[in-house]
């Protein structure tokens, strides 16, 4: 919780550490900026702050948000509009959390619209979604159950059990193939099947199965298919080397 976190940053502080917030590293102020500055060592903890993008047909269309984005925002207070029926790509933590605060905001709607038959619509649709009576927010994943990563945790598996609770409708071994739009808004996925996500060595490889297809309408696509570091404000002469995927090379040593 909120609380927890801000002991723990009371603690660190306590302990002489100055914490300098609003103060992001930028192609323009980056490591050659912090050695002016006196800093002997810099130590490179971002995180993983950037939605990863999914390189299919339709997948810049108006609808279609990084589930990051999403959550960000909504803890920043700010609304979202998501429609009557999300779609959330994925399924680790960060996809649980997108699809059930995607039903919650569907019950929490700014007064002066309840009288729109639009806004009516959606209430009806998310209170039925939470009873569990209508697949209004849909979580798709390339895994099945037993491969998702979620489920691998007791932590997973109570988000698990309260995100069904709640009223998710779960989709699993669906890949996404195009992403079909109306006037340059979401319309509707288009998915085929997973055979299996991983292979023999437990390397992700999904194997797909053409002969399986399935469509399903949204409003918005919420996309929870994992994170990336932002490094944008690394230069050629700081001398730190990628991977091939965009992570800092380590010595292991």
């Amino acid at each position: 919780s909120r609380a927890i976190i801000e002991k723990e940053i009371d603690k660190i502080v306590q302990w002489g550490v100055e914490i300098k917030a609003h103060a992001p590293l930028t192609p323009d102020f980056g490591l050659r900026e912090l050695e002016a500055q006196g800093f002997e060592a810099v130590f490179i903890a971002l995180g993983t702050q950037k939605g990863r993008e999914l390189n299919i047909e339709g997948s810049q269309l108006d609808g279609v948000i990084k589930a990051i984005d999403y959550l960000l925002n909504i803890n920043n207070g700010y609304r979202v509009q998501l429609g009557r029926k999300v779609l959330v790509v994925g399924g680790g933590l960060v996809a649980f959390d997108a699809a059930r605060m995607a039903l919650r905001a569907g019950l929490e709607a700014p007064e002066e619209s309840l009288e729109t038959g639009a806004m009516k619509a959606a209430l009806d649709a998310a209170r039925q979604a939470v009873r569990g009576g209508a697949a209004e927010v849909r979580m798709v994943s390339l895994e099945s159950f037993a491969e998702m990563p979620v489920m691998k945790s007791a932590q997973g598996m109570e988000e698990y059990e309260e995100t069904r609770k709640e009223g998710v409708v779960f989709r699993p071994q669906r890949g996404p193939r195009r992403i079909v739009g109306e006037n340059g808004k979401v319309k509707a996925v288009e998915f085929v099947g997973v055979k299996r996500t991983y292979d023999e060595n437990g390397r992700f490889n999904p194997e797909y199965d053409a002969t399986v297809t399935e469509t399903m309408e949204a409003d918005t696509v919420i996309l929870a298919i994992g994170q990336r570091a932002d490094l944008s404000f690394l230069k050629p002469e700081d001398g730190v080397e990628l991977t091939p995927a965009g992570t800092i090379k380590v010595d292991p040593t």
